[in-house]
């Protein structure tokens, strides 16, 4: 239900961390309540402005002239609130805002003592519950700030915050986020008293001796908040396993408590406090779900969890904590049931407290992790970590139809939480000439709001919205059964991530170039290209960020090209432009420079670059030959081949090499001498195989003869003698270099060159098991030659890719249907046809356009394939349906307009 009262909505906002949004205006409102909000504000706009958003000075730190001249100057605004007032304005909420207030701004201008007198003075008072939770919340929040404050005032005085995290009890609510936030800045004053007065690193065994030692709910927060920080040297190395193991008799112990028959009429037992205080505490350590099961051991969390549920009476925090636990333990079909659930609870408790939440933030965390998790794109399509669907009793259908009701309420939660927090998503000051797509990062949306990077609001409702968004991308792909749905998805993907962005814009690198990547898709070639050089900026060992501008600015390249422009229109993004237009090449050069020297400083440091960071790179280095391809002929990029496989050398031969295969792949030798195949080959990176590649002709492809280019040896057979190895990571370089040799097949299928083709398949076929893609190419190859063969092969990968592994393979299956598009309307000879009789070649195609039909419908892999439209009017304008034969020809032409040197699917990273 929401609140009616302006005060209790005000207190609301300020619980959430932030501020109504009419702030600005308080300063002449009658109401003195706002006229203090007003004065918070001003403190937390001189924070960020003159204090890097501390919290409040340090006494070591010296004010400069403007910033005590602001501060004076709010006194003086404080000062005129209270004279203006009269007693009966000033109740007690208002009185112990107005002193935190008053001893906030002191302790900025440096006067301690003064800040100490009016701070001390509503320290031991009492404030008699009042009967609203919003305003016992708020109060909550300025006793704990209070707090904090006067701690920082002297330094004997530091036994408050001591004191108050002797007298905690359980962790606050994750919707009481100033709160939270102040309870922070209490801890990390703490740990850093500790480690000053330490005379040796921190151990978990010298927190039992503090004064807090007592209090197992202080204790684990305060140790979860030193783990924040473990990187430090003043933290002993064995601080982890011991608070590790500290936490597992805790649980062991009370898992073997008896279980009595929960009442429902009773309050929450001291037990759940505890469980409360332990889960929340430490997951708050870090995102990575993988450390935080190394101190909370999975299946003693779920035998405790499991024994909490039958003490407890429909405890939603149980199920909270029990469906975050069954995820990592890989157990979805339970934690499936496990949160229909939790959202009968929530319903429950909306329906007793007339519609509001008791702490929607960890409602909207619950649902982003379960919405996240059981996302088909994340829980049905194997990959490498867990080759087959995390979900054993259950279908996609069911799945998707129970997200889609959960997404729309989720979206309706953050909806709320960010009216209760005062934010806005639109703006009607928004300049006309920035562009709408990245209008968050030159525009401020929400003034009134200090939401920092670390800020719990801002993570919940940042990954609120990219869930929903995430999921949406994944009904474009594979649940739209039309064209207008998919659009309909595609606008709703680019709205959901914009709106996380714009609440938390700098915090979290993968939102905003997955953010990016669907601009991409969605042909603002612009917008993505000057996102991924804000994204560069801070983080220029993002490489598939490098890649997907390249390509971005390649697809600019073109529109320039299609419009016969020589020199970029006088928008915002000319300076993209003109880099694209005139040194494309040399940027690719650039950005493959960053990448050796990312590489040579993490083998300087000893630090070992993950294997999807030498894919990403593995692929800049195909874009960069794709450019050249373009600029200066097939035949010139062929010379660059063989540095794509000396690249893949210099990435991962080390990581083959430590295993114990070397019978079944010695072409593996070293760098000096290594082969790439079995056979001499086009690809030897050899000094040999580089001069004869050098002595190739660089004139142009149609003025050289086929003989002059050098071709690969016959194949010879290969024995495999070895024991193929089972680690996931020598698999995915197995599979890597599969992909390297087909990429190889499909420049000299270009070159009609199909015996040197053929041998890049075999060594493709010999690198890796034979698979899908290696059968499409096959077919790809024999289309003209062999076309009953080929026919088999592409019927072949079609029936691979209804199997539960491949079946969300689109860009295979894309490459199969254009192999037989290209079987069928391209190499199909009337004399010697597939096809018996007329009829039965009128039933094939009829079938084709069925099959290309329901592929168009999936964003981004077919709606935005400029062959599969081709093909597609082509087919129409032989069955003579002219309107669709000229929207399909005219998304042909739109599509090539814009088309980049590679699709942008390959800056998607492994998909396997």
């Amino acid at each position: 239900m929401p609140i009616e009262d302006p005060s209790l909505q005000n207190m609301a906002t300020l619980c959430m961390g932030s501020f109504p949004r009419g702030v600005a205006s308080f300063e002449t409102s009658p109401d003195v309540f706002c006229q203090l909000i007003f004065v918070d504000y001003q403190i937390h706009f001189l924070l960020q402005k003159h204090f890097q958003g501390e919290l409040y000075a340090h006494q070591t730190v010296k004010l400069g002239a403007e910033a005590r001249d602001d501060v004076d100057e709010l006194k003086k605004v404080l000062e005129s609130v209270v004279n203006s007032s009269s007693g009966a304005d000033f109740g007690a909420t208002e009185a112990l805002y107005q002193a935190v207030l008053q001893g906030h701004l002191r302790l900025l201008e440096g006067d301690v003592n003064g800040a100490y007198t009016v701070l001390e003075k509503h320290l031991r008072g009492r404030i008699a519950k009042s009967s609203s939770a919003t305003e016992d919340s708020f109060l909550e929040y300025l006793k704990i700030r209070l707090c904090c404050l006067i701690g920082a005032t002297l330094a004997e005085l530091f036994t408050h915050w001591i004191m108050y995290l002797a007298e905690m009890r359980t962790v606050l609510p994750k919707s009481e986020v100033a709160a939270r936030i102040w309870t922070r800045a209490i801890l990390e004053n703490v740990f850093r008293t500790f480690l000053a007065q330490a005379p040796r690193p921190l151990k978990f065994l010298d927190l039992h001796t503090q004064r807090f030692g007592g209090n197992v709910c202080a204790v684990v927060l305060f140790a979860s908040f030193c783990l924040q920080s473990r990187g430090t040297s003043q933290l002993h190395p064995a601080f982890a396993a011991e608070f590790s193991q500290y936490l597992t008799g805790l649980l062991e112990e009370a898992t073997k408590a008896k279980a009595d028959f929960p009442n429902a009429t009773q309050l929450r037992a001291p037990e759940l406090l505890l469980m409360d205080a332990i889960f929340s505490s430490v997951s708050d350590i870090t995102s990575s779900r993988e450390y935080i099961t190394s101190i909370l051991k999975r299946k003693v969390s779920k035998r405790y969890l499991v024994h909490m549920a039958e003490r407890s009476f429909q405890d939603h925090k149980v199920l909270m904590f029990l469906i975050q636990t069954l995820i990592d333990m890989k157990e979805y079909d339970e934690a499936f049931a496990a949160f229909a659930t939790y959202v009968e609870y929530i319903q429950q408790q909306q329906t007793r407290n007339k519609g509001s939440l008791d702490d929607i933030l960890a409602v909207i965390d619950v649902y982003t992790t379960c919405i996240t998790a059981f996302n088909p794109a994340n829980s049905f399509i194997p990959d490498a970590k867990l080759p087959s669907p995390r979900f054993k009793y259950r279908c996609t259908d069911e799945v998707v139809l129970r997200l889609k009701k959960e997404s729309e309420c989720l979206v309706q939660y953050l909806e709320r939480a960010s009216t209760i927090a005062g934010l806005l998503y639109v703006s009607s000051q928004l300049d006309e000439s920035i562009d709408r797509n990245l209008a968050f990062l030159y525009f401020r949306f929400n003034p009134n709001s200090f939401i920092g990077d670390k800020s719990p609001l801002a993570k919940s409702l940042c990954n609120g919205w990219y869930a929903v968004g995430q999921f949406h991308s994944y009904l474009s792909t594979y649940e739209t059964n039309s064209i207008a749905d998919m659009k309909t998805n595609n606008e709703k993907i680019l709205e959901l991530f914009k709106k996380g962005l714009i609440v938390n814009c700098r915090r979290n690198v993968t939102h905003l170039f997955e953010y990016a990547l669907k601009l991409a898709y969605s042909q603002k070639l612009q917008s993505a290209a000057r996102l991924c050089k804000f994204i560069l900026k801070g983080h220029p060992e993002l490489f598939k960020t490098w890649n997907l501008l390249i390509l971005a600015l390649s697809g600019l390249e073109t529109k320039d090209r299609s419009n016969d422009e020589t020199a970029p229109s006088d928008d915002i993004l000319s300076d993209v432009q003109s880099v694209s237009q005139s040194n494309l090449e040399k940027f690719s050069d650039d950005a493959l420079n960053v990448a050796s020297l990312y590489i040579t400083k993490n083998q300087e440091n000893g630090i070992a670059t993950p294997i999807e960071t030498c894919y990403d790179i593995l692929q800049l280095k195909m874009t960069q030959l794709a450019i050249l391809e373009r600029n200066r002929g097939i035949e010139h990029m062929l010379h660059h081949v063989s540095e794509v496989f000396v690249l893949y050398k210099e990435l991962f031969l080390d990581l083959t090499l430590s295993h114990e295969a070397d019978n079944m792949h010695s072409k593996f030798e070293s760098r000096s001498v290594g082969v790439w195949s079995h056979r001499p080959s086009v690809i030897d990176p050899s000094e040999r195989a580089q001069a004869l590649q050098r002595t190739m002709s660089l004139r142009k492809l149609n003025m050289v003869p086929k003989d002059s280019l050098k071709k690969p040896a016959k194949i010879e057979e290969v024995q495999n003698e070895g024991k193929e190895p089972k680690d996931k990571h020598y698999e995915k370089e197995l599979r890597i270099l599969q992909q390297l040799w087909l990429w190889t097949a499909s420049i000299y299928l270009k070159l009609d060159l199909p015996e040197e083709a053929e041998q890049c398949i075999v060594e493709a076929e010999t690198a890796d098991k034979p698979n899908v893609l290696t059968f499409t190419y096959l077919g790809l190859l024999t289309s003209r030659s062999r076309k009953f063969l080929a026919l088999q092969e592409f019927e072949r990968s079609l029936e691979v890719y209804h199997l539960p592994e491949e079946q969300y393979n689109k860009v295979g299956y894309a490459l199969t249907l254009l192999g037989l598009c290209k079987l069928f309307i391209v190499d199909d000879d009337k004399s010697n046809s597939l096809f018996i009789s007329s009829k039965d070649h009128n039933a094939g195609l009829v079938r084709l356009k069925n099959y290309l039909e329901e592929f168009s419908h999936c964003w981004p892999y077919g709606y935005n394939n400029s062959e599969l439209w081709y093909y597609l009017s082509g087919l129409y304008q032989k069955f003579d349906d002219k309107i669709l034969y000229k929207d399909a020809l005219w998304r042909c032409v739109e599509l090539e307009d814009w088309r980049p040197v590679r699709s942008f699917d390959v800056c998607e990273g492994l998909r396997f």
